[in-house]
């Protein structure tokens, strides 16, 4: 099996700087219970990799005008690009370092676009918008926000939310709401992830704390929930 610069290099080029904005997109945006195939999350991978190479390449057309990549004497050639990529290698070091930089910078953005959602909510105040597209069938895009995510997600940076659930078994929790799944209202199946829990078993009058690092629950097991919000002391 023989090193092939040039796949190596694409695959870095392609992939890593799509991860890191995927991975720094979920730090906002509350990750789907609902697993994606490996071919859904490659795409989202290379989607963000391509937004990210575009801008690039447009500052380098714009500041350095075409120098330094007019130098591939034949971009579909493996030769020629492996000689370019010799002969610029502190270039090209310099350009994918810039991609994993702007890879957290984009999956922020589009984080913070998904949970402000400006183009939808503009949308839905178009009447006329709103019944073409219930015409055409796009019924998904006018459907509201989960009820459950308006009420567990912290508006404020410094807002904490503490739950105390009640389990169908009669045993209840209490603890602060560190992640939760981003899934429809009927989906039962919906997982929440609590911190600094304390657990009070049936028929018992005080809560033990839990010595543990969190504990995972299910809103299909759960009765009733209680919710608290607090501002975060700084």
């Amino acid at each position: 099996m023989t090193f092939d610069l040039t796949g190596l290099s694409i695959f870095l080029l392609a992939v890593l700087p799509g991860f890191t904005a995927q991975q720094s997109r979920y730090l906002i945006v509350p990750r789907s219970i609902e697993q994606k195939s490996t071919i859904e999350e490659m795409g989202d991978y290379i989607l963000n990799s391509v937004l990210i190479h575009m801008l690039l390449v447009a500052v380098l057309l714009i500041f350095w005008h075409g120098k330094i990549l007019g130098g591939i004497s034949s971009p579909i050639s493996r030769d020629g690009f492996r000689a370019w990529l010799w002969n610029h290698h502190w270039s090209a070091l310099l350009y994918f370092l810039a991609s994993l930089t702007l890879g957290p910078l984009l999956g922020f953005l589009r984080g913070i676009i998904a949970l402000r959602q400006p183009i939808r909510s503009k949308v839905l105040t178009l009447r006329w918008c709103r019944k073409l597209l219930s015409r055409v069938g796009v019924h998904s895009f006018l459907e509201p926000d989960p009820v459950w995510y308006g009420v567990l997600k912290n508006n404020p940076t410094n807002e904490l939310v503490f739950l105390q659930i009640g389990m169908k078994n009669g045993s209840r929790y209490t603890g602060e709401l560190r992640s939760y799944g981003l899934v429809a209202d009927k989906e039962k199946q919906k997982d929440f992830y609590i911190v600094n829990a304390y657990f009070q078993a049936p028929q018992a009058e005080e809560y033990r704390k839990l010595e543990v690092d969190g504990v995972l629950l299910s809103f299909s097991d759960a009765d009733s929930i209680e919710v608290i919000k607090r501002s975060r002391i700084l």
